[in-house]
């Protein structure tokens, strides 16, 4: 699987980088509707998710009401268990304008 994005700046803006991390999970079972995921925005609470989960965990539920963290397991850069994001890569920076 490969990502991509595009960065953009002002044309006049000295010293702006960008450090950036990766992580991702497995799971055996999943959907491609992203409103059912209901991934939780941050770190902290957010969006009435009040739980220690990571930024990015699909915090909703199938349509069993089974919760997708229940299909986690060990694979790229996690081990299962709780870890529903994966680790996280080393950073990468980039200098956008040196």
């Amino acid at each position: 699987m490969n990502f991509s994005g595009t960065y953009s700046s002002e044309a006049n803006a000295p010293g702006l980088s960008i450090q950036m991390k990766w992580s991702v999970a497995a799971y055996s079972s999943f959907t491609t509707d992203y409103n059912a995921l209901q991934v939780k925005a941050g770190h902290q609470t957010a969006c009435g998710q009040s739980n220690g989960d990571h930024a990015g965990t699909p915090e909703g539920v199938d349509n069993t009401n089974t919760p997708w963290k229940k299909f986690l397991i060990g694979g790229p850069r996690g081990g299962g268990g709780s870890n529903f994001t994966g680790s996280w890569s080393g950073t990468l920076s980039i200098n956008i304008c040196p």
